[in-house]
């Protein structure tokens, strides 16, 4: 081993762990994308199959009544509420098993979005950066009309 660049092995690994990170955000950025498109979005109710008993609809919730009135809590039980926009985070998308015991099942729609961020970044680093700039502008400029035209499809 060449002692002329001794930390080139470790920058190596810290590059590969940081460009996994940075995919499995993307996947569930794209995951949560096509989520946007369901009506009603599956976030903002509690008839979800993820949905525990513990589920706070916040889009029918009295706040008036909550925040203005008088409660009285049994501080002993806690408040066991979740909202039902954490529970499609932590239920929905991340699956969350109780413990590292449990290991639970593979997500397919998120390991479909994976294979589509991880393909799409090799192919934006397969053609290098030139061509990366050109689809960027294609997409800053035509985005918007896209989006648009979704919109009125929807409507």
């Amino acid at each position: 081993m060449s002692s002329l660049l001794p930390g080139v092995g470790y920058t190596t690994i810290v590059i590969q762990l940081y460009s996994r990170c940075y995919i499995i955000i993307l996947a569930w950025a794209l995951l949560y994308f096509f989520y946007c498109f369901r009506d009603p979005l599956p976030w903002a109710t509690c008839n979800n199959p993820w949905n525990t008993d513990r589920c706070v609809d916040l889009t029918t919730t009295n706040w008036t009544a909550i925040h203005g009135g008088n409660l009285t809590v049994n501080w002993t039980s806690g408040n066991l509420s979740e909202s039902s926009a954490s529970e499609f985070w932590h239920r929905g998308i991340l699956s969350m098993s109780g413990g590292i015991e449990e290991v639970g099942s593979v997500k397919w729609e998120l390991l479909l979005c994976l294979l589509a961020c991880s393909v799409a970044c090799y192919f934006c680093i397969w053609k290098g950066v030139h061509f990366t700039g050109k689809v960027g502008l294609g997409v800053r400029i035509q985005g918007p009309l896209i989006s648009l035209k979704l919109e009125r499809c929807t409507e």
